[in-house]
């Protein structure tokens, strides 16, 4: 690849010629690799995200039991409680829905860390 066109809102074209091109499009990016014929060395990963709530108010982030997942802190709190983003368990598919079973352990695991954990978005 030594040029690409781009297409404004208007519809205007332009040409753009260099010597690489860094294609950063997450998951999304090996459907394009495939289609101007360019090696993509990159595997979709589809983790579990949980958010939470707690009264225990920690500013760092935790490993939940048995190395499972983390509970990272967020900046702001709902109601006096703090926030936490948990993940954890990744399956190696770009189209895998959420495991219910997964997500349930990483709540489970953050209780025995953060005690009265309520589930905000999973």
């Amino acid at each position: 690849v030594s040029a690409v066109v781009t297409v404004d809102q208007n519809g205007i074209k332009t040409t753009i010629h260099a010597d690489q091109f860094v294609i950063a499009m997450g998951n999304e990016s090996r459907p394009l690799c495939d289609k101007i014929h360019v090696p993509c060395p990159i595997y979709p990963v589809k983790g579990h995200l949980v958010t939470i709530s707690s009264s225990v108010d920690c500013i760092y982030n935790i490993t939940l039991p048995n190395g499972i997942g983390y509970a990272a802190p967020m900046d702001h709190k709902v109601n006096g409680r703090r926030l936490y983003r948990l993940s954890g368990f990744v399956d190696f598919t770009p189209n895998k829905e959420p495991d219910q079973h997964r997500i349930d352990a990483l709540v489970d695991a953050a209780k025995v860390r953060l005690g009265d954990v309520e589930v905000i978005d999973a």
